[in-house]
């Protein structure tokens, strides 16, 4: 986007909206939000753009050499476990496919049509659940190959609000449940906020998305909004309204209501994982690294922290496909397949084959560290000085 500035009322405003402002203190002035080039010297510009391009590829071949050196470092250390954690992704994905499978094979020799669609539905719903959980967990063991931890974290919070959700829906919401309609306020859930999206499109760009929405559609939308409140109750329409049939006395419902319906005692590592989605001061706070007393901010890769991501995701995934893979399967014959049992074990023991191989890596960055330079891979200027 253009961060341009024009005259408006006055004012001097950027492209984005935002005031392109001057602060005054004491005996100077800093400018912010302004990055029109009228007041720069054209030539100089030119020159200045020019000599960025002709550095840029060095400069590009430097931290491309960093970064092969720390990831051949991280490879050494954590190598193990990466692995570990890229294994427990394949046969946590073959086990699900497993499960969908074996699911739809029982069903097919039921006489009720009716339950085994429900059935069926309220599975698909589990799974698909589940294929997200496995989506981020590969995202997560991405971030930890490229030593972000703390951007692992932030996918770990996806995890634990997947799981979350699942074990609800797989709990309250089976067929013959205390809350069968679960499944469908779930599944159907987002359509009621395509208004408010429309509104927020036509609000962000003025004529250039308000020509998408004719006032038909817009009132079609209306329409769809108030059918479903009229359906599933007005509270349908807050964030996690679908779940309102679990709180008849009403109340605002969020994840860590919800959670204590399935994981209570991992409030803490929600609240955890959440600082890293949000402008809350603790991460402000790790954003700081100290050595020999200077402060830097940290901007790099890093081999430290890896592990508490790597166990908190890894858990996830494993009680994540809990709710969807059956640990018994029995036919009209009686004989019962324990394949599903026999698959979550064998996870299982990946995961804390995982636990041990991370700890195990970190007691020995922690035995070599020599400062921030070589906890974070990162040559000294991409170190930001305080």
């Amino acid at each position: 986007m253009s961060e341009n500035a024009h005259e408006e009322g006055g004012r001097r405003i950027s492209d984005s909206g935002r005031p392109a402002a001057t602060r005054k203190l004491g005996s100077f002035s800093l400018g912010f939000g302004d990055l029109s080039t009228d007041d720069i010297d054209a030539e100089m510009l030119s020159k200045f753009l020019t000599e960025v391009d002709a550095t840029m590829p060095e400069t590009i071949q430097d931290i491309d050499a960093d970064a092969a050196i720390f990831r051949t470092r991280l490879e050494t250390t954590h190598g193990t476990g990466m692995n570990l954690m890229t294994a427990l992704l394949s046969g946590a994905s073959e086990l699900l496919n497993w499960a969908r499978n074996a699911v739809d094979q029982a069903a097919e020799a039921d006489d009720d049509q009716e339950q085994v669609e429900k059935l069926l539905t309220w599975h698909e719903c589990l799974w698909g659940l589940a294929g997200r959980a496995l989506q981020v967990y590969a995202e997560v063991t991405w971030l930890l190959r490229g030593g972000f931890p703390n951007g692992a974290m932030a996918r770990v919070r996806t995890m634990h609000e997947l799981f979350v959700t699942a074990y609800v829906i797989g709990a309250f919401g089976q067929p013959g449940g205390d809350h069968p309609e679960l499944v469908e306020r779930y599944l159907r859930h987002q359509e009621t906020f395509v208004r408010k999206e429309a509104n927020d499109l036509i609000a962000y760009g003025g004529g250039v998305f308000k020509d998408l929405f004719d006032q038909a559609t817009l009132d079609a939308l209306d329409q769809k909004k108030k059918m479903l409140e009229d359906r599933f109750g007005k509270g349908f329409s807050t964030s996690w309204g679908w779940a309102q049939p679990l709180f008849p006395d009403g109340g605002g419902i969020g994840i860590q209501r919800l959670a204590k319906l399935a994981m209570p005692d991992w409030n803490y590592f929600y609240t955890l994982t959440s600082s890293q989605n949000h402008a809350g001061s603790k991460a402000w706070h790790d954003t700081f690294v100290e050595y020999e007393d200077q402060v830097f901010i940290f901007v790099g890769p890093t081999e430290n922290g890896l592990f508490m991501p790597a166990y908190l995701a890894s858990r996830l995934l494993l009680v994540t496909l809990m709710t969807v893979v059956p640990t018994e399967v029995s036919g009209e014959d009686g004989e019962a397949d324990h394949l599903g049992k026999m698959g979550l074990a064998t996870l299982r023991n990946m995961v804390g084959r995982i636990d041990s191989a991370f700890q195990v890596a970190q007691e020995e960055v922690d035995r070599s560290e020599d400062g921030p330079e070589h906890s974070g891979g990162q040559r000294e200027d991409h170190l930001i000085d305080d």
